[in-house]
């Protein structure tokens, strides 16, 4: 008899762990999007435009590492062009704006161009998208010293893309021997595969 209740109470001992188990992960999942959302915040009231914060819904299968899809739309003021940032910087632009969904371009989608400048050098250039979730700089001065470490930042050029945002650091330099340029591998703040939480910029 004594057994039997010891077995019993071991059972139920299980199952209370296992609950408290699934109640810490809860909480450090929800500690963890708290200081996400706590960054977003803080980089969205550095900016001096209208933003709306949307949340990750899901991605394309054709393109997973290259689109995301948000849970704003149209009915929410968003539209096509839109550009959208982490509080790490630039992701990407809007490139489809539904009723009550959006599809967001990635800068790491070689579709992708957007002008860029050199923090440092204050060189200027294209960046472009890769398969390998990197982007690419190009157009550089082959006359122009560039160094690893460099910070690339939105250029600002015409009125999609809101001037000084970061984008990455430059990790690798080389030149285009075909085109006689230089250009520059860069790995971006923001890792794509963990993006959950975007703002969306209103430059008008």
């Amino acid at each position: 008899m004594r057994v039997e209740k010891l077995r019993v109470e071991n059972i139920l001992l299980k199952q209370r762990l296992s609950v408290l188990s699934i109640d810490l992960a809860r909480m450090a999942e929800i500690e963890k999007e708290n200081e996400r959302l706590h960054g977003l915040l803080g980089f969205r009231k550095s900016l001096r435009y209208k933003t709306f914060a949307a949340l990750v819904i899901g991605r394309s299968p054709a393109d997973w590492r290259q689109t995301l899809i948000i849970n704003k739309g149209k009915k929410d003021g968003l539209r096509e062009h839109m550009p959208c940032a982490t509080a790490k910087g630039f992701i990407g632009s809007i490139i489809e704006a539904g009723e009550t969904t959006s599809k967001v371009m990635l800068i790491t989608d070689p579709n992708s161009k957007v002008g860029v400048v050199l923090k440092n050098s204050r060189e200027s250039g294209l960046l472009t998208g890769s398969p390998e979730g990197l982007c690419k700089v190009i157009y550089l001065s082959v006359d122009e010293e560039i160094k690893d470490g460099d910070e690339v930042v939105t250029a600002g050029f015409g009125d999609l893309v809101p001037k000084g945002l970061g984008i990455g650091n430059v990790s690798a330099v080389a030149i285009d021997k075909v085109k006689l340029y230089k250009y520059a591998i860069v790995r971006p703040f923001e890792d794509m595969n963990k993006v959950e939480e975007v703002i969306c910029i209103d430059v008008k």
